[in-house]
């Protein structure tokens, strides 16, 4: 958990690095971040491969839809 300054949490490490975090931790105990370039590419990024998950795969399809439906300011 990232700490909570006034009911307001701190970003994760791998969002400002336009990335998601593997929900599952490394032998040495960290979370690794995935590019979202690199999510459901058929490559196994995280270490239980939870990056190419069916239902990852489908929430970065839905995610990556409506990014791109969203008009330019």
């Amino acid at each position: 958990m990232y700490p909570n300054f006034g009911g307001l949490t701190t970003v994760h490490p791998c969002e400002r690095q336009q990335a998601a975090a593997c929900p599952s931790p490394s032998e040495d105990g960290s979370y690794l971040c995935v590019a979202l370039a690199d999510l459901c590419d058929r490559r196994k990024q995280c270490p239980g491969g939870e990056d190419e998950s069916h239902v990852m795969c489908f929430f970065f399809e839905v995610y990556t839809v409506l990014d791109r439906a969203e008009p330019s300011p």
